[in-house]
């Protein structure tokens, strides 16, 4: 073979493990923010946003959001933004807001970000979104909004009953402890 036909294949086969190595690490980041973010009690929710087709880097981000049940307000928020390898988590500026004045600034930046499908078909809470480019900060609060949702079904009284979230919350943190 020519010489450099196999520098170009020993190129690439670098360039895959880089990409493996910082994928990883991004993993790792991930997943120690979240457990991070879950040690210090209330509900969290994940929102994750893809990208348009061959905009990679353009508007992809991943969204974890802590929110507490007895204050009504976010504890939390780490933004992973951008689909480069050596990003990491940052915290955004909406701890202290309620899920409503959370959501209300979500639903403007989904609005932002996807302005001619929402010109098409305006946003609608809780709907499948199978190409996910529904905001990441909105999809976080929708996921807590299902949570209590749920947790209210199971039990009529538990969405006003704070004691019995305390209580909830409380066993999760000693779950995660152990």
């Amino acid at each position: 073979m020519d010489q450099s036909v196999l520098f170009l294949f020993g190129l690439l086969i670098v360039m895959m493990i880089l990409r493996s190595v910082f994928t990883y690490l991004q993993y790792k980041n991930y997943r120690q923010t979240k457990e991070k973010l879950a040690e210090m009690g209330g509900i969290l929710g994940v929102g994750a946003r893809k990208s348009p087709p061959f905009q990679w880097t353009a508007s992809s981000a991943i969204v974890l959001l802590v929110w507490d049940p007895d204050t009504d307000r976010v504890v939390a928020c780490s933004a992973l933004k951008g689909a480069y390898l050596w990003n990491r988590f940052k915290s955004m500026e909406v701890v202290g807001l309620s899920l409503e004045e959370i959501k209300k600034k979500a639903i403007d930046d989904d609005y932002r970000l996807n302005k001619k499908e929402r010109e098409k078909t305006p946003y609608t809470a809780h709907t499948a979104d199978p190409k996910r480019r529904k905001g990441a900060l909105l999809q976080a609060v929708e996921a807590i909004e299902g949570y209590l949702k749920n947790q209210s079904k199971e039990r009529p009284n538990a969405a006003f009953d704070r004691n019995k979230m305390r209580e909830a919350v409380e066993k999760r943190k000693d779950q995660l402890k152990s």
